[in-house]
């Protein structure tokens, strides 16, 4: 596999309005699908910005990867993401009696001051070929929030 197909940055929200939801802040069909070439890493790099006169706010990303699979073993065609065929990217936590339970990762930047830029960056372990992101936003009084997400794969 040539490295020019292996490492990649994309866009995948640019200055996008917040919601308290992320099929609000952006339908299923209009999200991005980032092809991974069956690469190992993810790193989000995530511009937060405040609404104008808010005081406490904070901006989630969660990061879902494509499962389905049909019937001789092959991933589908997938041109636009819908709830169906995707799981958050989380990991396990071993429990009493060796039982492991799933634990889904969600990524939070924290917001403060109104209309003040914060910037995150988390870097996570991927074995999917497809990924996308959701989006969403807490604590808001009156003033939504923007974000822009870029991702590398690598």
């Amino acid at each position: 596999m040539s490295a020019d197909k292996k490492v990649k940055v994309r866009p995948l929200l640019t200055d996008q309005d917040l919601e308290a939801t992320g099929t609000a802040t952006q339908a299923y069909a209009d999200r991005e699908i980032i092809e991974t070439y069956q690469s190992d890493q993810l790193n989000l790099s995530i511009k937060y910005t405040t609404g104008a006169g808010e005081l406490v706010t904070n901006a989630f990303v969660k990061v879902y990867g494509y499962v389905k699979y049909d019937s001789n073993g092959a991933s589908n065609v997938h041109d636009k993401p819908d709830a169906d065929g995707w799981m958050q990217l989380g990991g396990y936590v071993l429990g009493v009696g060796g039982v492991a339970t799933f634990v889904p990762l969600t990524f939070k930047v924290a917001g403060g001051a109104g209309g003040t830029e914060y910037s995150a960056h988390f870097a996570q372990g991927i074995t999917f070929t497809k990924i996308m992101i959701e989006a969403y936003e807490t604590g808001v009084v009156a003033n939504k929030g923007k974000i822009t997400v870029d991702a590398l794969v690598q």
